[in-house]
C-alpha cells in the first residue's frame, strides 16, 4: 500500500514516481523567475569602480584578474568566474 506523500507547499502526490517529476517542473518554472537587473546592481558604484565591485564580489583577491578595461556586466561574468568566488 502507498501512502500519499506531500512535497513542502505542493500539492499532494498519490504516486511517489511522480514527485520528481513535479519538482523537476517547479524548479524549471522558479529559474525563470529568477532576475538580475546588473544595471540598479552596478549604480551602487559610481563611475563603475573595478576594484570596488571586485570587492564586493569577491572575498580575496581575484586568482585571474580581469582584463583591463573590462567593465560592466562583463567584469561581473568575469569575477564569478574566477575559483575565489567560490569562497564567497
Amino acid at each position: 500500500m502507498k501512502a500519499a506523500m506531500r512535497a513542502s507547499n505542493g500539492p499532494e502526490v498519490r504516486i511517489p514516481e511522480k514527485l520528481g517529476e513535479r519538482m523537476r517542473e517547479r524548479f524549471l518554472q522558479a529559474l525563470t523567475d529568477i532576475h538580475f537587473d546588473s544595471d540598479r546592481w552596478l549604480a551602487q558604484f559610481p563611475g563603475a569602480d573595478a576594484a570596488a565591485i571586485e570587492h564586493a564580489v569577491l572575498a580575496i583577491e581575484p586568482a585571474n584578474p580581469a582584463e583591463p578595461g573590462v567593465q560592466g556586466v562583463e567584469l561581473l561574468r568575469a569575477l564569478t568566474q574566477d575559483p575565489v568566488y567560490q569562497l564567497r
